[in-house]
């Protein structure tokens, strides 16, 4: 018996929810927190909102479509893969690997011993710096 003459222990829990009747929770108390989840989801959606368009404008600035697709252009007959020597290689690169080119050298024609399979490699990787993409 719960007490109020129904016979059923459950019945006060179940006509007042899991928090009240036969627990002694509030109605009150539970609404409060409700409006506090509901605020705080209000609060969430209005930031990713907020982010989305951000990060939708950064696409726009950066002029891309948001997707990651390249435009692939090489071989020209059939193009497969991307090849921009100009954009992909830094100028910095380049010059970095000229200057090795000169250091191996004079390194190897200087003086002392030969070093011509290192001169052959330094010389090797300024053609091939556009492949390392």
């Amino acid at each position: 018996d719960d007490g109020n003459g129904n016979g059923n222990a459950w019945s006060g829990a179940a006509a007042g929810g899991y928090n009240a009747g036969a627990y002694g929770g509030s109605d009150d108390g539970d609404a409060q927190a409700q409006r506090a989840r509901e605020a705080e989801l209000d609060r969430r959606e209005a930031e990713l909102a907020r982010r989305e368009q951000a990060v939708a404008r950064l696409e726009v600035q950066a002029g891309g479509s948001g997707t990651g697709a390249i435009e692939k252009n090489w071989p020209r007959c059939w193009p497969i893969i991307r090849h921009d020597i100009k954009e992909d290689i830094p100028p910095g690169l380049v010059i970095c690997l000229v200057w090795n080119f000169i250091a191996v050298t004079a390194l190897a024609f200087g003086g002392g011993k030969s070093d011509l399979p290192s001169w052959f490699m330094s010389g090797k990787a300024i053609p091939t710096a556009g492949c390392a993409r």
